[in-house]
């Protein structure tokens, strides 16, 4: 089956993380015996002058980018604040996926990444080559900020239109089912396992060390984490919190951290590499992932499939994920609640076993009980 997946952000020269989950399950379709193309529609910032000379003598580049046959159409953004773009977006797209067919032949099913921005041409596209697609959505439309009133419409009939329509949550799940008519399949994301999984030897750190990890803007919990941390350390516990990441926030957070004299016990680390955030999944003790809101919450399983406990909010996606026997889950994210999670992790760490935390990860989000749930999407597709 040739399947042509095409995200709606993806790794790029400055950010080579960004998009790694579509990534990972193109790359996972690969290896299940799917013929997979990534078609990347690259919008570059105007301040881009580096790339002009690639844009204006070759828009449409192809290279193998991690074992994956990898189009991009790289191009800035013309109409920054117009619903025209979405046209611009549809005719890009329609030119890669030309390029595609003439270099590889007949397509069996189009895989759209979340709705905004890639999932909108849908509709669009598959009138144009009459071919299905799957719509696997991974952001909720109510916690967008960049969403104006007057895209809705075009939101709405990519979800309509779409052949089958998949969430990543259950409460995602419940958030699109107000604006569909279709059935909502469920199937999470996972991660490599190869990758994200427990050493032979073990760190063992002097002190107790919390790992968390996510863009540092709002709606994470990181400025109440840390103040959590700041409160716990003034009553005399002692610990490490480490924060992998990068965001508008930096600059706070670490103003923060040093007016509460926390630059011993609370770390940024900036951006990290998979195969970073795979050591210090590894290095830490235990996760903490204080965000209000998500959808999923890939760092959850990551941190699992490493035998780490966890501790989450009630955000939506969190909810799929924690149970008592890998982890705690409260209310709110508030300071209050933080600080309770954080001192019974402590206190209770000997209450989890990595291997049975590990096993939950296997039995629930490794990567071939994922990719089988995906692959019947595909089939059922194509057979309607």
């Amino acid at each position: 089956m040739h399947i042509v997946v095409i995200p709606s952000w993806y790794s790029n020269r400055k950010n080579k993380v960004l998009g790694s989950f579509f990534k990972e399950q193109a790359q996972a379709l690969k290896e299940h015996g799917e013929n997979i193309t990534i078609c990347y529609n690259e919008i570059l910032p105007i301040y881009c002058y580096d790339e002009f000379k690639t844009i204006f003598s070759k828009k449409i580049t192809f290279d193998i980018e991690d074992g994956l046959d990898t189009y991009r159409y790289k191009n800035f953004n013309y109409l920054l604040h117009s619903s025209m773009r979405f046209n611009v977006f549809a005719k890009r797209i329609e030119k890669l996926i030309n390029r595609v067919i003439a270099d590889k032949g007949k397509i069996d099913v189009f895989h759209f990444h979340s709705c905004f921005w890639a999932g909108i041409c849908a509709p669009y596209i598959k009138e144009k080559f009459n071919i299905p697609y799957v719509l696997t959505e991974h952001t909720g439309i109510s916690y967008a900020s960049n969403i104006k009133k007057s895209y809705l419409k075009y939101i709405y009939d990519s979800y309509n239109s779409a052949d089958r329509l998949v969430s990543v949550s259950n409460s995602l799940k419940k958030e699109l089912g107000k604006f569909v008519k279709n059935d909502i399949s469920v199937i999470h994301n996972f991660i490599d396992g190869n990758k994200f999984k427990i050493l032979k030897e073990m760190h063992r750190n002097l002190r107790f060390t919390f790992f968390t990890l996510g863009f540092l803007v709002r709606g994470k919990g990181f400025e109440n984490l840390i103040d959590s941390c700041g409160y716990l350390i003034d009553i005399g516990y002692d610990f490490v919190l480490e924060i992998g990441g990068d965001g508008y926030l930096r600059d706070e957070l670490e103003k923060k951290i040093n007016d509460k004299k926390l630059h011993n016990y609370v770390k940024l680390l900036g951006i990290l590499s998979r195969d970073e955030v795979a050591f210090y999944m590894n290095k830490c003790d235990a996760f903490i992932l204080a965000s209000s809101y998500e959808t999923f919450g890939v760092v959850y399983i990551e941190a699992l499939a490493c035998g780490k406990p966890v501790i989450g909010v009630k955000n939506g996606g969190a909810e799929d994920i924690i149970i008592d026997d890998v982890g705690i889950l409260v209310d709110t994210n508030s300071k209050e609640n933080l600080s309770k999670a954080i001192v019974q992790m402590i206190l209770n760490i000997n209450k989890y076993n990595y291997t049975t935390i590990h096993s939950y990860f296997l039995n629930n989000f490794e990567k071939s009980i994922i990719i089988d749930k995906l692959k019947d999407v595909y089939v059922t597709c194509l057979k309607d």
